[in-house]
């Protein structure tokens, strides 16, 4: 496949204003506008490539006489519409990351309807809700670890009795800081 492929387009019947297309060649999908915006010459109702204006300016179809309608969604709505995935640009991408800069990452992934993984990688480290750490004590430290060895070197039952989360006293153990607090 070439790099610069000449596309032959195979289109879809009109959905929401757009025709899906398909390339022949190299199987590209893009998606054009069907109305009398004058993006395009496709009638919304029929195949035909014959739009003409009235003497009021107005787009009909030549052939079935439908005055057609314009695109109702965007096309990236109608490519979520289709079930296609496609990517944002920079430019795209910078309002949603000025939104969660502000509101946080969850608002802006329900503002802008995308995925919370998603707005989270593009915001990393942006927003102004962060998680609160908590600090324990020397005497929490020494506690859990007196726990921990009265329960057999378990950490799932260190953690219910402590309250202190299995993974922190894992990452304490393997950092070695319970030796430093005894």
């Amino acid at each position: 496949m070439p790099p610069t492929c000449r596309h032959k387009w195979q289109l879809s019947a009109p959905e929401k204003g757009w025709r899906l297309a398909q390339c022949k060649a190299c199987h590209k999908q893009d998606a054009f506008p069907v109305g009398p915006v004058g993006e395009t010459e496709y009638c919304s109702h029929c195949r035909t490539t014959r739009l003409n204006k009235d003497l009021y300016g107005e787009y009909f179809c030549f052939v079935c006489g439908n005055r057609p309608l314009g695109p109702t969604i965007t096309k990236r709505e109608f490519f979520r519409y289709k079930g296609i995935r496609m990517r944002l640009t920079q430019e795209e991408m910078a309002p949603v990351i000025k939104y969660a800069s502000i509101h946080g990452i969850t608002a802006a992934s329900k503002h802008f309807q995308h995925p919370l993984s998603t707005v989270g990688k593009w915001a990393a480290g942006m927003s102004p809700k962060k998680w609160p750490e908590k600090e324990y004590s020397e005497v929490d430290k020494q506690k859990a670890h007196e726990v921990y060895q009265l329960t057999g070197k378990n950490f799932y039952q260190t953690s219910r009795e402590t309250g202190i989360p299995r993974s922190t006293l894992q990452s304490w153990k393997e950092r070695g800081v319970w030796y430093r607090t005894i």
